[in-house]
Order: C-alpha cells, then structure tokens, then sequence
C-alpha cells in the first residue's frame, strides 16, 4: 500500500491511497479463502469444498464487499500508526474507484481529528462527600424482600379470586360477527394484576371474587387496521393459585446466606445495603464532577463522530434488549416514542464522547500512564481460580485481541482519573471549609474584645 497527505487543517487531513494490483490479487486471494472457510454446503464437510464449487457459489460482489471493509481496515491503522497521532479518530473514503483484481485499487482517504477539549480549572472544583448511614426501616423492607423470593405458589380450592392471584381458565371468544377469536380462546393463565392495562382488564375485573368452576363473560376490544372491534368472552375457572410467603424458621440461613442467626442475616443485608449505598453516592459524586467540569469547558465534536457513536450505540443496544441489559432511562425512551428516542440517543452519545475527552485530557494532565504490567497484575488478581498456565494463555489472548485489550486499559484509566479527581475534589471541599472556619475566627474574637472594652 502507498499513500500520500494532500491535504490537511486544524479539523482533517487527507491522502491518496493506492494498493498495486499485485497487493490487490494476493487480498483478493485472502478473501476468497475466508468465506470458503465459512461457507457450508449440503454434502461437504466445511472446510472441504472443492475450489471449482466454491468460485461459482462465492459471488465476485460478496468478496469486494469483504475486501473493501479489510482495505479501509489496514489503511487506517497503517497511516495512523506511522503517522503517531493519536487524535486521527474518524475515516472516511471518498474517489474511490471500483475493486478488480487485475487493477491498481485507489481512493482518497479522509481522517477527522479527535477535539482537544479546553478544559477548566477543574483542579477548583469542589464536592461534598454526603454521609451514608442504614436505617433499621430499609434492613427490614430489604428483609421482607427476601421473605418474598422464597414465596411459593399453592392451590387455592374454595376461596375467592383475589388481587395478585394467578388464575387458570378455559376461554372461548366471539368476535363480532360470531367468529372465533383464537387468540383468546383455549386455556390459558391470567395474573390478576391491576397495573396490566391492556385488552383483558374487564376480563380480570369480573374474575375478582370468584371462585373455581364458575364461568364469566365480558366485552373486550380488539383492535384491527380498520377500526376497534367488540369481542365477547366467555371464561371458565379451572384453577387459582396464591403466592403464600414462607417464614423465617423454614428457611434455612446456614445454606442460603452462610449465617447461624438472623441477627447475622440482618447485619450481613445492612453491610449489603450499606455497600450499595456507598457506590451509589462515589458514582452521583462522580457525575457532579463531570458536570461542572462540562460547564467550565470548551468540547467541540464533529457531526460525524456523533453519528457514527450514535450508529454503535443503536447496534449496542439492540444486542443488549436481547438479553434484557438495558437501563430504565432506555426502556423510557424506547416506549416514548421515535422522536423521543431520538433525541435520548443522540443526548446519551454526546455524553459519552464528552467524558471519554475529558477523562483523556485529564488523564495526560495529571500524568496518569496505564502500563501493560498493570493490567496483567489486576487479571492475575481477577482469576486467581486458575492455574499459572492457563491464567498465561488467558492473558496472552487479551492482549492479543487489541480492541478488547485497549477496552481494559480505556477501564482502568477512567477508574484511575475518577480515583484523583474525587480525591482532589473531597480535599478541596474539606480545604474550603477549613478556610472558611479561619476566616470567621478573628471576627468572633474582635467582636468579643470590643464587648469587653
């Protein structure tokens, strides 16, 4: 691959990049064989499919689409990592000419700067370190949430449908043209929750009260492309099941929570409670700091660093509804509507990008270097459950893997920046009110002398 700088200013510099044909043919090649390792068809085992196959199921546009992403891949690490320039953030391709592997591949490379924030005079800034204390009110609500999760569910006989109950029935629906409505209708279980508002509320209402092997009906709505729709239900209870709690003296605290009383339990759920409360008052401090630090300096960042943040967010957070790993402040903006999202997200990336600038300039400012041997000492500590060899393999997989090895370290340095700045913060606040006591001294003295005189 060469290159060239055509252009550069205070916001993007560009070059003109040019991969030989030669360099082009031998990717071309590294491609092809990369999806033929991936690729399975019926008859073979991967790995095994002869090429004559293979080059008519493997189509040329898949593998330029492949190469492509690679070519862009090793440009910009090549020019950022001779160039040394860390602040090279974004890239854009632009001129590009098509890919064919008899030919010289050229496109014109656009690189953004990272800003360099104009930070205040954060080292003035000053917090207050809240007091933290347990109440015996919030060990025994934490108390009677542990009561709950050994609840167990019977069989209520002969008494009445109540609120919380969860309830068995045979349903059988009619629209309004006497059709069966199959989506309810046959068994199913309802839980008589009056926060559930949704199309079987009159449902749960009539059910209240009654008992097993009596039958209900009622109007619900359905709603259709058209118009809402009227439906009429007719239920039979088959069964009603109660969530009873259980009591202290059936659990068994040796086995669950490792203590012999409940005077232990209850001072292990206080420590528990306490812990809690202390990473919640180190994280508000935290945010309070960013905030001012916000408030007193200058970051600029490109519109298209906000887009592609906020493109990676949007990926992020499609993975982690998967597996239901999302805040309450998301599940907010996602009910709320397309544009309410749409601002939460553009919001939350420009947050993000904001302390990731901040806790690099402040990092440099205060000299705080994360060396490997660091990181290696705190993944030993981590895993100490393994063995030496495998705690090194483990380690030299990490290391290897540059994207999450450089994720440990961002980790780390933002612990270590948080770590001062509070530190600082707290001092400076402790400094001001010794400052303050200083100064109202001499007053109360002068004003007690002129008294006396």
């Amino acid at each position: 691959m060469n290159y060239s700088k055509t252009y550069e200013s205070t916001t993007k510099v560009e070059f003109d990049v040019i991969f030989p044909k030669e360099e082009v043919a031998s990717e071309w090649k590294q491609t092809f064989n990369a999806l033929a390792n991936r690729t399975s068809i019926a008859g073979f085992r991967k790995g095994k499919v002869p090429k004559n196959i293979l080059e008519k199921v493997i189509q040329d546009e898949e593998i330029v689409e492949n190469l492509k992403e690679m070519l862009l891949r090793k440009s910009f690490n090549q020019i950022k990592n001779e160039h040394s320039d860390e602040h090279l953030y974004n890239v854009l391709k632009e001129d590009e000419s098509e890919i064919q592997k008899d030919k010289d591949y050229k496109f014109k490379m656009v690189f953004e700067y990272w800003p360099d924030p104009e930070l205040g005079d954060y080292r003035s800034i000053s917090i207050k370190a809240n007091e933290v204390a347990v109440s015996d009110e919030e060990v025994e609500e934490q108390l009677n949430l542990i009561l709950q999760s050994f609840a167990k569910w019977n069989n209520v006989e002969e008494g009445e449908i109540q609120l919380k109950d969860v309830v068995e029935i045979t349903m059988d629906t009619k629209d309004e043209n006497n059709e069966d409505v199959k989506e309810y209708t046959g068994k199913s279980a309802i839980s008589i929750n009056p926060d559930i508002k949704d199309r079987l509320k009159p449902l749960r209402d009539v059910l209240i009260g009654k008992k097993v092997g009596d039958e209900v009906e009622c109007d619900i709505e359905l709603e259709s492309e058209e118009a809402k729709k009227t439906a009429h239900v007719k239920a039979k209870i088959d069964s009603i099941r109660r969530k009873e709690l259980s009591n202290w003296s059936d659990i068994d605290l040796q086995a669950n929570f490792q203590v012999d009383s409940m005077d232990d339990l209850k001072d292990q759920q206080k420590n528990m409670i306490l812990m809690n409360k202390l990473q919640q008052e180190i994280e508000n401090q935290k945010n309070a700091i960013l905030d001012k630090i916000r408030e007193m300096s200058k970051i600029y960042i490109p519109e298209t660093a906000l887009q592609l943040e906020r493109q990676q967010y949007i990926s992020d957070l499609e993975k982690r509804l998967k597996n239901r790993q999302v805040s309450k402040e998301e599940v907010e903006a996602l009910n709320s509507g397309k544009d309410e999202f749409s601002e939460f997200a553009d919001a939350t990336v420009k947050k993000s990008i904001e302390e990731l600038l901040i806790i690099e300039k402040v990092s440099k400012d205060l000299g705080i270097i994360i060396e490997d041997a660091e990181i290696e000492q705190r993944l030993r500590a981590y895993r100490k459950d393994i063995g030496e060899e495998d705690l090194e393999k483990w380690i030299l997989e990490l290391k290897n893997d540059k994207r999450t090895w450089g994720q440990i370290m961002a980790d780390v340095r933002r612990e270590r920046v948080f770590s001062a700045l509070l530190t600082m913060c707290i001092e400076r606040e402790s400094e001001d009110k010794a400052t303050d006591s200083a100064e109202e001294t001499p007053k109360s003295e002068g004003s007690e002398s002129e008294l006396k005189s």
